[in-house]
C-alpha cells in the first residue's frame, strides 16, 4: 500500500490526484513558517523547496480508489 504525497488540494472530488492545483497551493503559502497546513508535504512547520519535492516526482499521479 502507497500513499503519494503531494495531494495538498483534498478537493471533493471521489478520487486523489496530483496536479498544478497542488502546486499553486503550494506557491501561495510558501515561505510560512511555525505552520501545519496542507502545502507542509513533510510535516515540519515550514513550507520551503522540500515540500516541492515530493509534489514535483508525484505530479500527474492519480488513484480510483474511493475517498471514505
Amino acid at each position: 500500500w502507497v500513499m503519494y504525497g503531494g495531494d495538498m488540494s483534498q478537493m471533493d472530488s471521489p478520487s486523489y490526484d496530483i496536479n498544478g492545483t497542488d502546486k499553486a497551493i503550494w506557491d501561495r503559502d510558501n515561505g510560512e513558517f511555525d505552520q501545519y497546513v496542507p502545502a507542509d508535504i513533510n510535516l515540519d512547520g515550514d513550507i520551503n523547496g522540500l515540500d516541492k519535492i515530493p509534489w514535483e516526482e508525484n505530479n500527474g499521479n492519480s488513484s480510483r480508489v474511493p475517498k471514505n
